[in-house]
């Protein structure tokens, strides 16, 4: 919604966020609607996105590995890159 507001067109926010122009536009279409409180009123379900390539434990590995930081990992630097975690 922040995009929209901004004046970007439907079909570039849905290009932006990976999603199809009907996507968005049901967005708007909840956002204002009377039934709709804004942002509480657009409903919250998990993304049909393939599934993950990590197992629980392999996430909570990570998760632990990027806590302490790249340098405790052997990197140079204090700011961890995609490059690094992939």
């Amino acid at each position: 919604m922040l995009l929209l507001n901004e004046g970007l067109a439907q079909e570039f926010v849905a290009n932006t966020l990976g999603v199809v122009t009907r996507a968005v536009q049901k967005w708007v279409a909840l956002y204002f609607s009377k039934v709709s409180k804004g942002v509480r009123g657009l409903p919250l379900k998990k993304s049909p996105c393939h599934p993950s390539y990590l197992s629980r434990e392999q996430k909570k590995q990570l998760k632990e590995q990027t806590q302490v930081g790249p340098q405790k990992g052997g990197y140079t630097g204090n700011v961890w890159t995609s490059a690094m975690i992939q």
